[in-house]
Protein backbone atom coordinates (compact mmCIF):
# COMPACT_ATOMS: atom_id res chain seq x y z
CA UNK A 1 0.00 0.00 0.00
CA UNK A 2 2.86 2.65 0.85
CA UNK A 3 4.49 1.84 -2.57
CA UNK A 4 1.04 2.51 -4.20
CA UNK A 5 1.13 5.84 -2.90
CA UNK A 6 4.65 6.90 -3.43
CA UNK A 7 4.25 5.97 -7.37
CA UNK A 8 1.05 8.35 -6.92
CA UNK A 9 3.07 11.27 -5.38
CA UNK A 10 5.77 9.90 -7.75
CA UNK A 11 3.22 11.08 -10.77
CA UNK A 12 2.41 13.60 -9.63
CA UNK A 13 5.25 15.20 -8.73
CA UNK A 14 6.81 14.56 -12.41
CA UNK A 15 3.61 16.29 -13.56
CA UNK A 16 4.05 19.32 -11.77
CA UNK A 17 7.79 19.35 -12.56
CA UNK A 18 9.17 17.10 -14.69
CA UNK A 19 13.02 19.06 -15.04
CA UNK A 20 12.92 18.61 -11.10
CA UNK A 21 16.08 16.83 -9.96
CA UNK A 22 16.09 14.23 -7.85
CA UNK A 23 17.73 14.10 -4.94
CA UNK A 24 20.91 11.79 -4.82
CA UNK A 25 20.65 8.54 -3.27
CA UNK A 26 21.65 8.75 0.43
CA UNK A 27 21.32 12.45 0.41
CA UNK A 28 19.75 14.12 3.15
CA UNK A 29 15.81 15.25 3.24
CA UNK A 30 15.66 18.96 2.98
CA UNK A 31 12.82 20.18 4.82
CA UNK A 32 9.98 21.35 3.42
CA UNK A 33 8.62 25.06 2.26
CA UNK A 34 5.49 26.47 4.43
CA UNK A 35 2.68 25.62 2.17
CA UNK A 36 0.94 28.50 0.54
CA UNK A 37 -2.53 28.51 1.49
CA UNK A 38 -4.34 30.44 -1.59
CA UNK A 39 -7.34 31.82 -2.02
CA UNK A 40 -9.83 29.04 -3.62
CA UNK A 41 -11.51 31.17 -6.05
CA UNK A 42 -7.88 32.23 -8.12
CA UNK A 43 -7.84 28.66 -8.98
CA UNK A 44 -10.95 26.38 -8.04
CA UNK A 45 -11.93 27.48 -12.08
CA UNK A 46 -15.06 25.68 -13.07
CA UNK A 47 -13.11 23.96 -15.70
CA UNK A 48 -10.13 22.88 -13.53
CA UNK A 49 -13.13 21.46 -11.13
CA UNK A 50 -14.14 19.45 -14.18
CA UNK A 51 -11.32 18.30 -15.07
CA UNK A 52 -9.93 17.33 -11.68
CA UNK A 53 -13.39 16.00 -10.85
CA UNK A 54 -13.44 14.01 -14.15
CA UNK A 55 -16.93 15.34 -14.31
CA UNK A 56 -18.96 15.92 -17.60
CA UNK A 57 -19.90 19.58 -18.06
CA UNK A 58 -23.19 19.63 -17.05
CA UNK A 59 -22.18 17.36 -13.86
CA UNK A 60 -19.48 20.15 -13.24
CA UNK A 61 -22.30 23.21 -13.77
CA UNK A 62 -24.36 21.47 -11.35
CA UNK A 63 -21.68 21.43 -8.42
CA UNK A 64 -19.00 23.90 -9.07
CA UNK A 65 -20.71 26.83 -7.27
CA UNK A 66 -21.66 25.06 -4.10
CA UNK A 67 -18.19 23.22 -4.02
CA UNK A 68 -16.33 26.69 -4.41
CA UNK A 69 -18.63 28.11 -1.41
CA UNK A 70 -18.07 25.23 0.73
CA UNK A 71 -14.66 25.43 0.58
CA UNK A 72 -14.58 28.94 1.43
CA UNK A 73 -16.54 28.25 4.51
CA UNK A 74 -14.30 25.46 5.89
CA UNK A 75 -10.61 26.60 4.95
CA UNK A 76 -10.35 23.83 2.26
CA UNK A 77 -8.41 26.51 0.75
CA UNK A 78 -5.16 24.99 -0.72
CA UNK A 79 -4.62 23.13 -3.95
CA UNK A 80 -3.57 20.36 -1.89
CA UNK A 81 -6.43 20.35 0.04
CA UNK A 82 -9.06 20.50 -2.11
CA UNK A 83 -7.31 17.64 -4.67
CA UNK A 84 -7.50 15.49 -1.33
CA UNK A 85 -11.41 16.54 -0.77
CA UNK A 86 -12.10 16.07 -4.24
CA UNK A 87 -10.93 12.85 -4.48
CA UNK A 88 -12.53 12.00 -1.09
CA UNK A 89 -15.36 12.89 -1.64
CA UNK A 90 -15.90 11.63 -5.52
CA UNK A 91 -15.91 8.94 -4.07
CA UNK A 92 -17.97 8.51 -1.27
CA UNK A 93 -20.26 10.35 -3.63
CA UNK A 94 -19.97 7.92 -7.04
CA UNK A 95 -18.46 10.86 -9.04
CA UNK A 96 -20.71 13.40 -7.28
CA UNK A 97 -23.79 11.52 -8.85
CA UNK A 98 -25.23 9.73 -5.19
CA UNK A 99 -25.80 12.17 -2.21
CA UNK A 100 -28.06 9.55 -0.46
CA UNK A 101 -26.95 5.89 0.33
CA UNK A 102 -28.30 3.55 -2.26
CA UNK A 103 -30.33 1.15 0.16
CA UNK A 104 -30.92 -2.71 -0.27
CA UNK A 105 -30.84 -2.93 2.70
CA UNK A 106 -27.69 -4.98 2.48
CA UNK A 107 -26.72 -7.08 5.60
CA UNK A 108 -24.25 -4.20 6.83
CA UNK A 109 -27.17 -1.46 6.29
CA UNK A 110 -29.40 -4.08 8.19
CA UNK A 111 -27.11 -3.38 10.96
CA UNK A 112 -27.25 0.43 11.24
CA UNK A 113 -30.21 0.02 12.94
CA UNK A 114 -29.92 0.05 16.97
CA UNK A 115 -26.25 1.11 16.41
CA UNK A 116 -25.74 3.29 19.60
CA UNK A 117 -22.35 4.48 18.29
CA UNK A 118 -23.99 6.52 15.89
CA UNK A 119 -27.26 7.43 17.94
CA UNK A 120 -29.58 5.50 16.19
CA UNK A 121 -31.51 4.41 19.63
CA UNK A 122 -35.27 4.83 18.15
CA UNK A 123 -36.79 1.99 15.87
CA UNK A 124 -36.30 2.66 12.13
CA UNK A 125 -33.26 4.96 12.49
CA UNK A 126 -31.34 2.72 10.30
CA UNK A 127 -32.85 3.22 7.16
CA UNK A 128 -33.72 7.15 8.52
CA UNK A 129 -30.26 8.22 9.14
CA UNK A 130 -28.46 6.21 6.26
CA UNK A 131 -25.67 7.97 4.41
CA UNK A 132 -26.47 11.06 2.69
CA UNK A 133 -24.33 14.40 1.39
CA UNK A 134 -21.33 14.44 -0.44
CA UNK A 135 -19.67 12.52 2.57
CA UNK A 136 -22.17 10.11 3.04
CA UNK A 137 -22.96 11.71 6.99
CA UNK A 138 -24.55 8.26 8.68
CA UNK A 139 -26.40 8.01 11.79
CA UNK A 140 -28.25 10.18 13.90
CA UNK A 141 -26.37 11.68 16.09
CA UNK A 142 -24.10 12.88 13.27
CA UNK A 143 -27.19 13.86 11.83
CA UNK A 144 -27.68 15.84 14.90
CA UNK A 145 -24.23 17.25 14.92
CA UNK A 146 -24.50 18.59 11.23
CA UNK A 147 -27.54 20.15 12.00
CA UNK A 148 -26.30 21.66 14.83
CA UNK A 149 -23.37 23.00 12.89
CA UNK A 150 -24.74 23.85 10.23
CA UNK A 151 -28.12 25.32 10.88
CA UNK A 152 -30.31 23.54 9.31
CA UNK A 153 -33.12 20.36 10.38
CA UNK A 154 -31.52 17.22 8.69
CA UNK A 155 -32.58 15.53 12.18
CA UNK A 156 -36.24 16.21 11.54
CA UNK A 157 -35.93 16.17 7.31
CA UNK A 158 -32.93 14.20 6.79
CA UNK A 159 -33.31 14.36 2.63
CA UNK A 160 -31.87 18.09 3.45
CA UNK A 161 -28.67 16.63 3.13
CA UNK A 162 -29.38 15.53 -0.44
CA UNK A 163 -29.69 19.28 -1.74
CA UNK A 164 -26.57 19.97 -3.67
CA UNK A 165 -25.47 22.51 -1.24
CA UNK A 166 -26.03 21.13 1.95
CA UNK A 167 -24.72 18.12 0.57
CA UNK A 168 -21.52 19.79 -0.28
CA UNK A 169 -21.67 21.82 3.29
CA UNK A 170 -21.91 19.10 5.15
CA UNK A 171 -19.17 16.81 3.73
CA UNK A 172 -16.73 20.14 3.98
CA UNK A 173 -17.77 20.60 7.59
CA UNK A 174 -17.01 16.75 8.77
CA UNK A 175 -13.89 17.24 6.90
CA UNK A 176 -13.29 19.96 8.71
CA UNK A 177 -14.31 19.07 12.00
CA UNK A 178 -12.08 15.63 11.85
CA UNK A 179 -9.01 17.11 11.16
CA UNK A 180 -8.85 16.51 7.42
CA UNK A 181 -7.50 19.59 6.20
CA UNK A 182 -4.11 18.85 8.58
CA UNK A 183 -4.09 15.42 7.23
CA UNK A 184 -4.31 16.61 3.91
CA UNK A 185 -1.43 18.65 4.22
CA UNK A 186 0.86 16.03 5.32
CA UNK A 187 -0.21 14.13 2.32
CA UNK A 188 -0.32 11.31 3.73
CA UNK A 189 -3.24 9.64 1.84
CA UNK A 190 -3.92 6.34 3.52
CA UNK A 191 -4.23 7.91 6.89
CA UNK A 192 -6.99 10.22 5.53
CA UNK A 193 -9.02 7.52 3.68
CA UNK A 194 -8.80 5.75 7.20
CA UNK A 195 -10.18 8.94 9.18
CA UNK A 196 -13.18 9.18 6.55
CA UNK A 197 -13.55 5.35 6.00
CA UNK A 198 -12.20 3.84 8.42
CA UNK A 199 -10.99 1.73 6.72
CA UNK A 200 -9.42 1.37 3.60
CA UNK A 201 -12.66 0.77 0.97
CA UNK A 202 -12.04 1.88 -2.72
CA UNK A 203 -8.58 2.82 -1.90
CA UNK A 204 -7.76 2.35 -5.65
CA UNK A 205 -10.50 4.33 -6.95
CA UNK A 206 -9.59 7.06 -4.38
CA UNK A 207 -5.94 7.27 -5.03
CA UNK A 208 -6.85 7.68 -9.01
CA UNK A 209 -9.06 10.22 -7.96
CA UNK A 210 -6.82 11.74 -5.97
CA UNK A 211 -3.46 11.39 -8.47
CA UNK A 212 -6.31 13.45 -11.43
CA UNK A 213 -7.40 15.66 -9.38
CA UNK A 214 -3.55 16.56 -8.20
CA UNK A 215 -2.72 16.76 -11.35
CA UNK A 216 -5.48 19.69 -12.41
CA UNK A 217 -4.71 21.75 -9.29
CA UNK A 218 -1.57 21.34 -7.70
CA UNK A 219 0.62 23.39 -10.62
CA UNK A 220 -1.66 26.43 -10.16
CA UNK A 221 0.22 26.53 -7.07
CA UNK A 222 2.93 28.04 -9.65
CA UNK A 223 0.70 30.79 -10.58
CA UNK A 224 -1.32 31.71 -7.70
CA UNK A 225 -0.09 34.07 -5.33
CA UNK A 226 0.77 33.50 -1.43
CA UNK A 227 -2.29 33.70 0.57
CA UNK A 228 -2.29 34.36 4.09
CA UNK A 229 -5.80 32.33 4.70
CA UNK A 230 -6.34 31.99 8.61
CA UNK A 231 -7.19 28.80 9.65
CA UNK A 232 -10.01 28.33 11.84
CA UNK A 233 -9.50 25.90 14.68
CA UNK A 234 -11.34 22.68 14.16
CA UNK A 235 -13.49 21.15 16.67
CA UNK A 236 -13.11 17.56 18.37
CA UNK A 237 -13.43 14.52 15.86
CA UNK A 238 -17.13 13.12 15.45
CA UNK A 239 -16.94 9.48 15.63
CA UNK A 240 -17.40 7.79 12.29
CA UNK A 241 -19.43 9.39 9.36
CA UNK A 242 -21.03 5.88 8.35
Amino acid sequence: MIERIKEVLTNILAFIDPEAEKPAAGAPAQPSAPMAVHHVGQWLSLEQFRKAAGLSAVRAQDWHSHLLSACLEFDIASPERIAAFLAQVGHESGGFYYTREIWGPTAAQLRYEGRTDLGNTQAGDGSRFRGRGLIQITGRTNYRAVANGLGINCVNEPVLLEQPRNAARSAAWWWANNGCNLIADTGDFERLTRRINGGLNGFDDRLRRWELASRHVLPTMRSAGAGGAEQRPVASPITGHG
